[in-house]
């Protein structure tokens, strides 16, 4: 299978997984997405944020080695928070680094200027394995995710 097609399928099977949970999901086409030249999974997921909200999470592939033409890579953003006040970022820096330090997948990242939190991962896996084990794969890197 073509690798475009592929992500396309891993992408439609991850969604499926999410809405058969309950959970609002919805692929967004390089033409909603800001111009990323990416599919992008956008998930709602309930009940994970402060005081119970819902968090956004995002998944994706990404064409990050060229030259890897067998190598599928599979990206996660959690935004944790989008309500951080300024007066606090110098201490949330200071967390972030120190669990990072300690993470053995992904991490933690705050941007400053528009006051976000997030957990941020990317996962490689070999173009070469079955679909189905593939998409066991993304699904166990998405839920690994939260």
């Amino acid at each position: 299978m073509e690798k475009k097609a592929l992500e396309h399928t891993l992408i439609e099977n991850l969604e499926e997984e999410f809405t058969g949970a309950g959970m609002a999901a919805r692929i967004f086409g390089p033409e909603e997405n800001r111009g990323v030249d990416v599919e992008l999974l956008r998930v709602y997921v309930p009940d994970y944020g402060v005081d119970g909200a819902p968090v956004l999470a995002e998944y994706f592939f990404m064409d990050i080695d060229q030259a890897a033409e067998d190598t599928l890579y599979f990206g996660c953003v959690i935004n944790l928070s989008t309500e951080l006040k300024k007066e606090h970022l110098p201490e949330l820096f200071a967390a972030c680094a120190k669990l990072n330090f300690y993470m053995t997948g992904g991490s933690f990242a705050v941007d400053p200027e528009e006051t976000l939190l997030v957990f941020r991962m990317m996962s490689q896996m070999p173009q070469t394995f079955p679909v189905e084990q593939l998409t066991e794969q993304v699904i166990l890197t998405a839920v690994h995710s939260l």
